[in-house]
């Protein structure tokens, strides 16, 4: 049977989007193009769980799971906190966005939900700690280490705003990755208002 690559994300409103961007485009790509491979706009988002490879047969219980979490979760206002490097910054592999709830539970609270509602479906745990971000982009195949560093660097040390803009995250969706040749393209199977019977 064919399988589906999926992941559940918080969705990012418009305008926070635009902040996403501009930090993007001023801290990784400006200045440091051959370093970093940054991603498309419509590609950035908050991943809560990556599912993997995923039979189409559980998409019924996914899209049940996701409505009763969103129904029952008060949107999430978050802060833009800056930039960083997994896994670290003398060899960075991916560039991120930071974020910091600025209500409990938060996105750590909507993330530990969700996981343990889908770890009774059968999805395994996460091994590693959850840390909210926005992937940005990754470091070039190839690259130099050092270009890659400047680029880590610039990114950490970037201060000034967008830093600190705000958004309320509204959208929780389940998503499935298409990868491509010139990278993956996401597609939303379903999405959840948060607050729904709130």
């Amino acid at each position: 049977m064919e399988t589906l690559r999926l992941f559940v994300s918080l969705e990012l409103p418009k305008q926070f989007l635009s902040e996403i961007d501009l930090l993007r485009d001023r801290a990784v790509a400006a200045g440091h193009r051959e370093a970093v491979r940054a991603l498309p706009s419509e590609n950035l988002h908050i991943t809560l769980k990556f599912l993997g490879d995923t039979e189409p047969t559980r998409l019924d219980g996914l899209r049940s799971t996701l409505q009763s979490l969103a129904a029952h979760t008060h949107p999430i206002s978050v802060r833009l906190t800056g930039g960083g490097c997994f896994p670290h910054a003398r060899r960075p592999r991916v560039y991120w966005a930071g974020l910091q709830s600025l209500d409990t539970p938060g996105i750590e609270g909507l993330q530990a939900e969700l996981s343990a509602r889908l770890e009774e479906l059968g999805f395994p745990p996460d091994d590693k700690p959850f840390h909210p971000h926005i992937t940005l982009g990754y470091a070039r195949k190839g690259v130099a280490a050092a270009a890659a560093r400047r680029a880590a660097e610039a990114l950490s040390g970037f201060r000034a705003p967008p830093v600190g803009a705000e958004a309320v995250l509204e959208t929780l969706a389940l998503k499935q990755s298409r990868l491509t040749p010139s990278g993956a393209v996401h597609e939303t199977i379903a999405g959840a208002h948060l607050g729904a019977e709130r």
